[in-house]
């Protein structure tokens, strides 16, 4: 066997024996480091897409007017002024002609819970609603005042009119109308109307 052949079969072992214990390791890191680098890139990717969703969603609230901000507010408030609220019903009721008779603000019985309407997170195209993330709970709740005022049908519709007209929302729940004994005498109409405000616990 020639010299050359033998240092030929040499080159050869010390090649294989570089490639197992330097070369491979190393692409193996390699390939371990490329592939954190690409989900440390889409994680790079998809903050970059909340963050501008954040952006877009913050120029939108900063075109909306300071004036249409506080209807929002009486529209929908965070809670609920009894007494203001029982306060404009009885103006309306004036304002129409009627006679208030009756003007309550109904509270919910103790270890009872008044009606809720909760808000569901609406999810994602492909993804699925989860919970809250943490204590922090958001619904609409509604509140119910009772009230009786009597007085002629086309000052009752005038009356309809005006809370359809409000400022914010009084929806009528139950109407009973009782007729007067007396044709002298106007309608008595007793109802219930309800009102939302939306709720942060």
């Amino acid at each position: 066997m020639s010299y050359r052949l033998v240092a030929q079969i040499v080159l050869v072992i010390v090649s294989f024996v570089v490639i197992f214990t330097f070369i491979k390791p190393n692409l193996v890191r390699l390939q371990a480091i490329q592939v954190e680098t690409q989900k440390y890139q889409s994680v790079v990717e998809s903050a970059n897409m909340v963050n501008a969703k954040i952006t877009s969603l913050l120029n939108e609230i900063n075109t909306i007017s300071q004036v249409d901000l506080q209807k929002l507010e009486r529209y929908l408030p965070f809670e609920i002024d009894q007494v203001a609220i029982s306060r404009d019903i009885e103006t309306i009721i004036i304002r129409n002609g009627l006679t208030p008779v009756i003007l309550d603000s109904a509270e919910a019985e103790e270890g009872t819970d008044a009606p809720v309407r909760r808000i569901q997170q609406v999810p994602e195209e492909g993804g699925e609603a989860d919970g809250p993330a943490d204590s922090t709970q958001e619904r609409l709740s509604s509140h119910t005042f009772s009230l009786g005022v009597s007085g002629s049908y086309a000052s009752f519709l005038s009356f309809l009119r005006d809370l359809e007209r409000n400022a914010y929302p009084l929806r009528v729940i139950s109407l009973q109308i009782t007729a007067p004994a007396d044709e002298s005498e106007g309608f008595t109409f007793t109802m219930e109307l309800e009102t939302f405000y939306y709720e942060v616990n």
